[in-house]
């Protein structure tokens, strides 16, 4: 057939059937590119519904965030206030000063506090500290926010106000009181803008636009330049804070939703759109095309067409299905016979084999996928649903095992009948093992306590007991269900002490890193009262910004009771000799007072009294230690033999003996002893010094052992020349000379001795206040006493030198007539020291009465004047000082060895 034939043909068809054809030219390409248009829209609308499914959940994690992170945040600064009222109520209201610090205190802890009042119940502000440049609120502004809450002025109460500025704010109200008697408010101003932020002054989700409003009146809102987002991606909640609920909405931002958008669906849409408009295109050119040929050029033609369009077609398919490729995801499209039809680039990835080995095989050989419920269930349920989402186990091709997040879309075909299925995975193996490791980690820390060898328990902020111990439960009697709060293990082991010990628990969550103990009695299930000692660390925070903290504990209270027994015993044992040591440190002050108000005449009846009425029953414990010793002795053999004789005593015995501990009361017992009879001793040896000093029953003149009556006198005095922590020794120097018995009123020269002794302690230990301690390293404290005979042909001027040689003319005058005078032995003792010295002027008053050079209430200036009446008038004898300033002081006293006879 020619083609002018073809032609011909073709113009009578045309003729007679225009409208027909007309109408098949434009039908069926629309039909084909409507369907490919619906498909890719279908497609689009699919992937585009995941992505938003994801930002929606992202916003109401955002939104649950700013809710929890608000309340903690108004929660935070209420209990700090509260504790801070809590502590005035317990230790009373503060001074101006105690008040301005903790204020200060809190608004540098919490920024956006504005102002902090104490407000008393006439609503006039007492104490106010505030930031710079804002207005305070005066009596006004609080009673008429107050006056509707007549009822509720004994709870914490929160509004929202405006700030005389006009600013948006948060006030708070925190009641005071003091033994049930309300005495005003704890009031603070806080900027509602700075309860949307964290600590460090940064905002809370700040990839989100907030709005935040009371009722109808907003309080706060940011970034309302996108606030576009929120018509369609806006979600509102409440956030109810201590009487005031607040409505906030919260949207994404602009760049965090082009963040979170994924680049698929629209690639899907362009790609879809352009395969049905290059089919449409196909179509309508082929029609065309076969409309204006010839029969048979119309034929070749339109098979060309078709061709070019067919292969026009696929190119757009093939970048359609590149786009695809480009996903990091695997995809795979595989028809109802699980029979692989598509394999992306993702899949050759994540599983290892290649598209080439996998399409136009069953999946489920290669894969080997592990279904967390039979596989026929999904498909129904894909089949009627339209989707599946859930949790797979595949196989890679090197036999490892993947988890993977899959996705299962439905496609059906343009009648709407099921086609295949397009299966979206990604592998989650990496969360899997995060998890995985966080869960041991946790099974391993509670193994680890529940099996700890001493009672533990953890517990949350809010009062919550997260979990105890074994040996917890083992030791106390109360298990988990039975104290699910701390509350209730304070009722149940505290009784009435379960205040106090709960303010102790509430000041654990700010122990900061430190370890805090304590020792409490606590009540056991069974009424028994046992002594536990709690240590306790903190242990971070909950996901919801709970702090914990977890406390050991252990059972001391055997240990208590063996201590109260020891102690019982040894306090028992050790009465006598502390009544002994009471009586003798009683003696002791009552010697010093005498000493010290110079009322020597006094102290020598007192001092004999005292130790004649000691002196008896010193003997008496003294005489029986011997005969106690002896029959403990006695005992303990007898115990020894019985245990010799019976090494398996009868429980009650056995009990007994380790109660009263008794292998460490053998071993102590002797040595108890031991020490009481040198404590008997010790105090023998002081009464008989106290008598040699008093001299009570020697007030007449009697020869007596000079050296006796010295070693008295430092024996009373040994207290303040022995070493103690908080001042240095004095070395006391004897040289002695031989002396026969000297004749003299014992009494009254001991008390001379006693005055002198005195005396130069008093200027060493001054001195050393004004010595480094190096300095009295070098030259350490010293009194020198020296005694001599100095026959008839010499005096005290003309025996041994003295150790300071006086400048004064006037002594050396003196020594000259003493050589005149009648010859007779005599007796010198020497008492000098190495301290600092006295002056000339100082010198020559120093035996005047009531002069002295030391403080008010230290001396009263008679002991000089009266041991100088003793030595000359009652014994003819002379007392001399030789001293220059910076070496030192020396104290001659010179008597006859006999007296006079009196007339």
């Amino acid at each position: 057939m020619t083609i002018e034939n073809i032609s011909v043909e073709w113009e009578k068809r045309r003729a007679s059937g225009g409208i027909k054809l007309a109408t098949q030219i434009f039908f069926l390409p629309l039909l084909v590119g409507s369907c490919g248009i619906l498909t890719s829209l279908w497609l689009w609308r699919a992937v585009k519904m995941e992505a938003q499914t994801h930002i929606e959940t992202k916003i109401n994690l955002a939104a649950q965030t700013l809710k929890n992170e608000v309340q903690a945040s108004l929660e935070a600064r209420i209990v700090t206030l509260r504790q801070m009222a809590n502590r005035w109520q317990t230790q009373g209201q503060p001074n101006r000063r105690e008040w301005k610090a903790a204020a200060q205190t809190y608004l540098d802890v919490y920024p956006n506090c504005q102002i902090l009042q104490w407000v008393d119940t006439s609503f006039l502000p007492r104490w106010t500290i505030s930031r710079e440049g804002i207005a305070d609120p005066d009596r006004k502004l609080h009673e008429q926010l107050l006056a509707a809450k007549d009822s509720k002025r004994q709870d914490i109460m929160v509004f929202p106000s405006l700030s005389p500025q006009g600013s948006k704010q948060l006030w708070i109200y925190v009641p005071l009181s003091s033994e049930q008697r309300q005495y005003g408010f704890l009031f603070a101003a806080f900027t509602a803008e700075g309860l949307f932020k964290t600590r460090s002054n940064k905002d809370l989700v700040p990839q989100y636009g907030l709005s935040v409003f009371d009722g109808n009146t907003e309080i706060f809102s940011r970034n309302k330049e996108d606030s576009q987002n929120a018509d369609v991606w806006g979600k509102e909640i409440t956030v109810p804070l201590d009487g005031v609920t607040l409505r906030s909405r919260l949207w994404p931002s602009s760049q965090l939703l082009t963040e979170e958008r994924s680049q698929l669906p629209e690639s899907l849409l362009t790609m879809g759109i352009l395969m049905s408009g290059s089919l449409t295109l196909a179509v309508y050119s082929i029609q065309k095309a076969g409309r204006q040929a010839k029969q048979v050029e119309v034929a070749k033609f339109t098979l060309y067409q078709q061709i070019s369009e067919r292969e026009q077609a696929e190119t757009a398919l093939q970048q359609y299905v590149q786009t695809i490729d480009l996903a990091n995801e695997a995809i795979i499209i595989r028809d109802l016979d699980d029979l692989v039809a598509y394999w992306n680039t993702g899949a050759e990835n994540l599983y290892g084999w290649k598209k080439q080995e996998v399409v136009g095989k069953y999946i489920h050989t290669f894969l080997k996928t592990i279904f967390p419920q039979p596989l026929e269930e999904i498909l129904e349920i894909c089949l009627r649903e339209g989707h599946w989402e859930g949790e797979l186990i595949d196989t890679k091709r090197n036999g490892k095992q993947i988890p993977v997040a899959s996705s299962w879309t439905l496609q059906r075909d343009k009648n709407g009948n099921p086609l295949s299925i397009l299966e979206i995975n990604k592998d989650i193996s990496e969360r899997k093992q995060i998890l995985e490791a966080l869960r041991q980690s946790e099974e391993r820390f509670r193994f680890a306590i529940f099996y700890a060898p001493l009672p533990l328990i953890i517990y949350a902020e809010d009062g919550e007991i997260v979990t105890v111990n074994q040996a917890w439960t083992e030791l106390s009697g109360y298990r988990q269900e039975d104290i699910p709060t701390i509350a209730d293990w304070t009722e149940k082991a505290y009784g009435e002490r379960k205040q106090l010990v709960k303010a102790d628990i509430d000041r654990l969550y700010n122990i900061n890193s430190q370890l805090a103990e304590g020792e409490y009695v606590i009540t056991a299930s069974n009424g028994s009262q046992r002594i536990w000692e709690f240590s306790s660390v903190p242990l971070g925070q909950l996901p919801d910004g709970r702090r914990l903290v977890m406390s050991m504990a252990v059972d001391i209270t055997d240990r208590k009771q063996v201590q109260s027994v020891l102690q019982q015993s040894s306090a028992q044992i050790r009465q006598k000799a502390t009544e002994l040591e009471a009586a003798l440190q009683e003696l002791q002050n009552t010697q010093a007072q005498l000493i010290q108000s110079e009322k020597m005449s006094s102290l020598g009846q007192l001092v004999a009294g005292v130790a004649h009425e000691i002196n008896n029953p010193v003997n008496f414990i003294y005489g029986n230690i011997a005969y106690a010793r002896e029959y403990a002795e006695d005992l303990l053999r007898l115990v020894q033999i019985y245990q010799e004789e019976y090494p398996y005593p009868k429980e009650r015995i056995a009990e007994e003996i380790e109660a009263i501990d008794l292998e460490f009361m053998m071993a102590d017992l002797p040595k108890v002893l031991a020490s009481m009879k040198v404590g008997s001793e010790r105090i023998r040896e002081i009464v008989q010094s106290l008598r040699h000093f008093s001299r009570l029953d020697e007030s007449e003149r009697k020869e007596v052992d000079i050296h006796e009556g010295i070693d008295s006198t430092l024996m009373i005095l040994q207290n303040r020349l022995k070493d103690k922590p908080d001042r240095v020794g004095i070395q006391v120097i004897k040289e002695y000379g031989k002396l026969p018995l000297v004749e003299c009123y014992a009494g009254q020269l001991n008390q001379v001795f006693m005055n002198l002794l005195t005396n130069a302690i008093d200027a060493l230990e001054e001195s050393n206040k004004r010595r480094s301690d190096r300095e009295i390293q070098a030259n350490p404290n010293t009194i020198t006493i020296r005694t001599e005979i100095v026959c008839c042909q010499k005096s005290a001027a003309s025996g041994n030198p003295p150790l300071f040689p006086s400048s004064s003319t006037e002594e050396e005058e003196k020594r000259e007539s003493d050589k005149k005078e009648l010859r007779t032995d005599k007796v010198v003792i020497r008492i000098a020291d190495n301290g600092p010295g006295i002056t000339e002027e100082v010198r020559k008053r120093l035996f005047d009465p009531f002069f002295t050079t030391k403080p008010i209430g230290k001396g009263t200036g008679l002991g000089l004047s009266i041991s100088y009446q003793i030595v000359v008038e009652k014994h003819g004898g002379k007392l001399e000082c030789y001293s220059q300033p910076g070496l030192g002081s020396e104290f001659a006293i010179e008597i006859p060895l006999r007296q006079p006879k009196m007339s």
